[in-house]
């Protein structure tokens, strides 16, 4: 599988699984990235808190598996998040409001561009781990 076609999940679907996991968990310190199977690269993450993160991504889930689901666990202390695609027209609209909003009241948004770039780093730092093979920290 040549090098774009296979990191397609990462730098596709990664950006939404991130976007969930730095708001929770914190940036990551460290990220090894993986290709357990052709169609599914996996993250393993240290958070600067000290939380671990575990993902994994593919574009060739089956149509029962589409969305994302994320399950957060603390000792005893289990949480869980489904997240259910929906219009992509609402979800532009929303974005836009929000840009709009930053605009009105000059308070940057907590999805800025700093986020995106937060988000790139370590897009970034995974498809170095699966060049060299090793684990990479996440650029500052």
């Amino acid at each position: 599988m040549p090098l774009a076609a296979a990191e397609g999940a990462l730098w596709d679907i990664g950006p939404h699984a991130l976007s969930v996991l730095l708001a929770v968990l914190g940036q990551p310190q460290t990220v090894t990235a993986s290709r357990p199977a052709p169609d599914v690269t996996r993250l393993q993450m240290s958070h600067a808190g000290g939380a671990v993160s575990d993902v994994s991504v593919s574009l060739h889930a089956g149509p029962d598996t589409e969305g994302q689901c994320y399950s957060f666990r603390a000792g005893d202390h289990a949480a869980g998040l489904e997240v259910v695609p929906g219009p992509r027209d609402a979800a532009f609209h929303c974005a836009i409001d929000r840009l709009v909003g930053a605009m009105r009241t000059g308070r940057p948004d907590d999805c800025d561009v700093r986020f995106g770039l937060r988000v790139l780093r370590v897009l970034a730092a995974a498809e170095a781990s699966l060049v060299r093979g090793e684990t990479t920290a996440v650029g500052a």
